[in-house]
């Protein structure tokens, strides 16, 4: 019933605080749960940071963390083909990734 009745590009925000057998304490766990034309989209960040509210630790804290370092990953695989590591040897695989990253490097001064 709820698939058939959700509505297309909702999302909601919750916090709670967690204890797995193997922690020694429980933990905040922050979800964003969002209904797509196409499905459900399920995210879950456990954090040891203050109680802060959903919304701040999820934009402020995470999704910066990843236009941080990941988006920067992706682009020298995407743009400089630095993904194609096909040789065996290690060197050569290092050389190859090293004349991407001064690919990435060139693309950053121009």
């Amino acid at each position: 019933m709820f698939i058939r009745l959700r509505a297309k590009n909702t999302s909601t925000l919750s916090a709670l605080t967690i204890k797995s057998g193997s922690w020694h304490k429980p933990q905040r766990c922050y979800s964003k749960i969002e209904s797509t034309g196409l499905g459900m989209n399920v995210h879950h960040i456990v954090s040891n940071l203050e109680a802060q509210e959903a919304r701040e630790i999820y934009f402020d804290f995470y999704v910066k963390r990843g236009e941080a370092i990941e988006n920067r990953i992706k682009e020298v695989k995407n743009m400089c083909f630095s993904d194609r590591l096909s040789n065996y040897g290690f060197w050569a695989n290092f050389f190859r990734l090293l004349i991407s990253r001064l690919a990435y490097e060139l693309f950053l001064i121009l």
